[in-house]
């Protein structure tokens, strides 16, 4: 069985959505970004072949001029523990260093031990960890929310109450975190991501 790392194509989408489909319980997010991915001029998505099969993929993008990120490893639970995940890293390291990138960062779970086994080994160090806070959410609130989610319509005021916020002012205008990317907290990223990036 031979491997091959090389950029993804358009026919491998189908195959992968197939094996990335109950990547956590609540599925995946491959399929929101594939086409992103895949045609983003700041980054490019590689897929793992075996025997002519995509059987992983990785994406790689740019951060800013010298720093990248990698995303989005997955391998088709059929093929792990076979070395594909390290093989994509490395492709992806490759490409960071033709393109010029001093630095490549990833973030991961910190009890994903194949993750972490991969990127320890081939160099990366811990930056900083992070912790997930969950909290149940009772069917039957007591009080009637005030909270609405926003949407398009609602932006003017969103930017109109953060405009006049001192925190905002001084301190926070690069605080929007979606998919652990820093961006702007303006009018147009807010219109972008749809205002709540769920």
């Amino acid at each position: 069985m031979v491997l091959k790392i090389r950029f993804a194509e358009e026919q491998d989408k189908t195959k992968v959505l197939e094996f990335t489909a109950h990547t956590w319980e609540q599925g995946d997010y491959i399929q929101y970004v594939w086409d992103d991915w895949l045609h983003s001029p700041h980054g490019k998505l590689f897929t793992a072949e075996l025997n002519a099969i995509p059987v992983g993929i990785m994406h790689i993008k740019k951060i800013t001029d010298t720093i990248a990120l990698l995303e989005g490893a997955r391998v088709d639970p059929n093929y792990r523990g076979q070395g594909i995940g390290t093989k994509l890293t490395e492709a992806c390291i490759e490409y960071a260093r033709t393109k010029g990138f001093e630095k490549i960062r990833l973030v991961t779970a910190i009890d994903n031990t194949p993750a972490r086994t991969v990127a320890e080994r081939l160099g990366f160090g811990v930056h900083s960890s992070w912790l997930r806070f969950d909290i149940p959410v009772d069917p039957q609130p007591q009080e009637e929310s005030q909270c609405t989610f926003a949407d398009s319509s609602h932006i003017p005021e969103i930017m109109n109450f953060l405009e006049n916020s001192d925190v905002y002012r001084l301190k926070c205008k690069r605080t929007m975190m979606p998919f652990f990317e820093p961006h702007p907290l303006t009018y147009d990223t807010l219109l972008k991501i749809g205002v709540c990036p769920l």
